[in-house]
């Protein structure tokens, strides 16, 4: 098909991470990840988890943590953040440093320049060889393209993604 212009609304998927995963819960495609927040709600609800370990620093690990952590007000639950890095990374200093202060008031631990090798059923197991205890997971790292633009014909860039100009 020729086109002067195309707009492609896909999303994406979850970047992939070192080690096993299949027991995190991915926050990219969103629609699977929000079909499978509610099961973890519930669960949270009934006290069958406790502690949820966040995988990824950026914005996107930030907002979600946030967000589930404002969806479970009143359950006993400890939220932890771990990023390879730090926060942010791509952000000012003063940004950091804020976000900083908001997970500190809000009780997230925070473990920055930690890689985290494999998600498990009991938890985490971090480079260093510890292992971090969680029931549950969540795999918020940067974000890949879906598998099928590559077959697709459309020319990606190093990443995967389609191509832009910047028309």
């Amino acid at each position: 098909l020729a086109y002067d212009l195309l707009s492609l609304d896909v999303g994406s998927t979850s970047g992939q991470g070192a080690g096993e995963t299949k027991h995190a819960l991915r926050v990219r495609p969103v629609e699977l990840f929000l079909a499978n927040w509610e099961r973890l709600r519930e669960s949270a609800r009934r006290g069958e988890v406790r502690r949820i370990a966040v995988i990824g620093g950026g914005a996107a690990g930030i907002e979600v943590l946030l967000a589930m952590q404002h969806g479970l007000a009143g359950a006993a639950v400890e939220f932890t953040l771990f990023d390879g890095t730090h926060i942010l990374a791509g952000h000012s200093e003063s940004v950091r440093r804020r976000i900083a202060r908001i997970l500190g008031a809000r009780g997230v631990g925070v473990h920055t320049g930690r890689k985290v090798f494999a998600a498990g059923a009991g938890g985490l197991e971090i480079e260093d060889g510890e292992r971090f205890q969680a029931q549950a997971t969540v795999w918020a790292t940067g974000a890949s393209a879906p598998a099928w633009i590559a077959a697709s014909g459309l020319r990606t860039d190093p990443l995967g993604f389609v191509a832009v100009s910047e028309a």
